[in-house]
């Protein structure tokens, strides 16, 4: 088995180098022995450096199992309670009625805090630090997004204020907590806290992240679009934290062995977050998934400027799959490299690699969209115009509205990166970050 899962994943992989799909390092591992990793692209253009095994990425998202894990630590300890009001830390704010277990399951309802950040930081001409976010909560008077407990929402607010909440109950900086209670005790060397813009710092073997604007590839930091990095650089808890594949695997190991996190906490983290009824599969910093094929496990998806991070932990099968991507490019190429390797680790033939254009189903029967349109719940509306789809939902920041357009294997997609899958009175949307939610159609 493991000379056969090489083999398909080095041809997958060096395939979607070469076609542009993917930069970046990967490793898959059974319990810990290394199955298959390679690293495969650039890491600093401007010196001209490869990537290698030890090349050190901004996790984005992932970053927030790390500060779940802190508060679950902290509440075994008897230093904080789940149940804790966020008065109790925040005194003064107006959205009453919230628990840190509110934040860690996304059902705050308390709006994001990046456009308000960001006006903060042009106002003081500085890079703000994370307890910021405190001033946010209490002094910002956004409207709640919705009642407590009434909806899932994912939210980087939340895990922000969770950072914040973990200094407090702790007496130490969010980093610091971490690298002594985490990264030190599992023998993580290349992980911390990193704010590259804020400090000025650098670290060893470090991989910038770059994105394609205009026809070349640049830092974010040089492009209108993407300058939010600089302003929103001092925040944490909701990502910033950096590794490389083996000190992921390595944190991967210690949670199987109960080492730092016991097993009934972790299963805690791992139960689904339940509301009006309905459970959605995300816990605490964790998304879950439990199919015929991959068995059960825990994973997590990361997206930012230049960045696009994946790791999973197959639990029945007692796998680890790390991928750490430093290269924005076509998104499908991207999204279906990712599908077709965890195709490869559940033992089926992946799908072929397939870009945007490349996906798209210039032959499906336009008469069918009609029975697609509606609205439907958590405030997307399906609709037609000039015999095209388009859908309208909520993102974190606003309410967006994008051509939908046929593609293969059964989805609808949009160019930039979202999916949705229509099942009777049902619709499925998955974001770019790999994140499912389903909604049913409210009827006429």
């Amino acid at each position: 088995m493991q000379n056969s899962i090489y083999k398909m994943m080095h041809s997958y992989t060096k395939e979607a180098y070469e076609r542009g799909f993917f930069n970046g390092c990967i490793l898959l591992a059974h319990k810990n022995d290394i199955l298959f990793e390679t690293a495969l692209g650039i890491a600093n253009m401007a010196k001209k450096t490869e990537l290698n095994l030890d090349s050190v990425f901004e996790l984005a998202s992932v970053s927030k199992q790390f500060t779940a894990s802190a508060i679950i630590l902290l509440n075994d300890k008897g230093v904080l309670s789940l149940n804790d009001d966020l008065e109790k830390y925040f005194p003064g704010i107006p959205y009453k009625g919230r628990t840190i277990k509110n934040l860690l399951n996304h059902t705050t309802g308390i709006p994001d805090y990046e456009k308000w950040v960001i006006k903060q930081a042009e106002q003081t001409g500085t890079i703000p630090k994370n307890d910021v976010i405190e001033k946010f909560l209490i002094e910002s008077n956004l409207p709640e997004e919705f009642a407590v407990g009434t909806k899932w929402s994912y939210s980087n607010t939340g895990y922000a204020a969770l950072a914040l909440i973990i200094e407090k109950a702790s007496g130490m900086p969010f980093g610091t907590f971490l690298e002594k209670e985490f990264f030190q005790p599992a023998k993580m060397s290349s992980t911390c806290v990193y704010h590259r813009r804020l400090n000025g710092d650098t670290i060893p073997n470090y991989a910038y992240g770059y994105i394609f604007e205009n026809g070349e590839y640049i830092l974010p930091d040089d492009s209108q679009s993407s300058q939010f990095v600089i302003p929103l650089d001092g925040i944490e808890g909701d990502g910033i934290v950096n590794s490389n594949l083996h000190d992921m695997l390595k944190w991967s190991l210690v949670l199987k062995e109960g080492k730092i996190i016991s097993h009934a906490s972790q299963q805690e983290m791992y139960t689904p977050t339940y509301v009006n009824g309905e459970s959605v599969p995300y816990g605490y910093g964790w998304r879950l998934f439990n199919n015929e094929k991959a068995g059960y496990g825990v994973r997590h998806a990361g997206g930012w400027p230049g960045y696009h991070t994946h790791f999973i932990r197959y639990i029945d099968k007692e796998m680890t799959l790390v991928l750490l991507m430093n290269l924005s490019g076509d998104i499908w190429g991207r999204r279906t490299f990712l599908e077709g390797v965890e195709s490869i680790v559940e033992g089926r033939m992946p799908q072929p690699i397939t870009p945007t254009d490349e996906l798209i189903d210039l032959d499906f029967d336009k008469s069918k969209y009609l029975a697609l349109c509606g609205n439907y719940e958590g405030d997307i509306s399906v609709s037609l115009k000039e015999n095209s789809l388009f859908a309208s939902f909520n993102t974190r920041e606003q309410t967006e509205t994008h051509e939908i357009l046929p593609a293969k294997y059964g989805r609808f997609i949009t160019r930039t990166g979202f999916s949705f899958k229509f099942g009777g009175s049902m619709i499925t949307l998955t974001n770019a970050g790999g994140g499912e939610s389903k909604h049913k159609k409210i009827e006429d």
